[in-house]
């Protein structure tokens, strides 16, 4: 019985979403723990604070993606776009590096 194999390329493209799809899933299972059990800081408060940034999402994705699919420059269609994730591996660190003893407010602030 001969083997076929899998046609080069054909995973790649989901490769490269594996990136945010891991930075997703650290920020979603790590953020409860630590701002909840260690920094105290109200369920519900913690809940909207963590629902802001879905509803940006989703007002802002699509404007996002227009704006990609339309950039023409000399490093390529998504190149600009890929330069913003240094941004955003400085800023996954920083989610991490809230001061320990300060109010809920202030907990939540820090960082809002």
């Amino acid at each position: 019985m001969k083997r076929t194999s899998q046609p080069k390329g054909k995973g790649r493209p989901g490769a490269g979403l594996l990136g945010e799809v891991l930075r997703r899933l650290r920020v979603k299972a790590l953020t409860v723990p630590v701002y909840q059990l260690v920094l105290k800081v109200d369920p519900a408060l913690l809940g909207l604070v963590l629902a802001v940034p879905r509803l940006w999402d989703a007002l802002t994705y699509p404007i996002v993606r227009m704006v990609s699919d339309n950039c023409r420059s000399r490093f390529g269609r998504r190149s600009p776009s890929l330069f913003s994730g240094i941004l955003q591996a400085i800023a996954f660190g920083a989610i991490w590096m809230v001061p320990s003893g300060l109010s809920q407010s202030a907990t939540i602030d820090t960082w809002s």
